[in-house]
């Protein structure tokens, strides 16, 4: 089948179905098929299970103080580029390594503990 002869003739009148064949008589093409992605679906699919995991984290770091949902965040890289070590948090909020690790270690233990982070066991598999 020749697709560029197809797909090089004058729509500017004419309706066409997607369902027809693209060339008149040969019933192995439809516009439909050349549309189709097959991995659309899936795409989808990422999509709606990573805005729900978000949704979800977001849900649960709301059970937290601001400076443990902060820490948080920068340790493990979530809504920034790239994660932090307890050090560079420390320099952040001007406060030593061990005093950022309680605040990290009492919030992880909160999330832990609480009834409002057991829908993330959900996404672990």
């Amino acid at each position: 089948m020749n697709w560029h002869r197809c797909l090089s003739f004058p729509l500017k009148r004419w309706h066409i179905s997607l369902d027809a064949p693209l060339v008149w008589g040969e019933e192995d093409g439809s516009l439909l098929d050349m549309l189709r992605n097959p991995s659309a679906e899936e795409a989808d699919l990422n999509v709606s299970y990573r805005e729900s995991l978000r949704g979800e984290i977001d849900r649960s770091l709301r059970s937290l103080t601001h400076r443990q949902t902060e820490v948080l965040k920068m340790y493990f890289g979530i809504g920034v580029p790239l994660s932090l070590s307890l050090d560079a948090i420390g320099v952040h909020f001007d406060l030593t390594r061990g005093a950022e690790r309680k605040i990290k270690d009492k919030a992880l233990m909160r999330l832990k503990t609480t009834r409002g982070c057991k829908h993330l066991k959900d996404y672990l598999g």
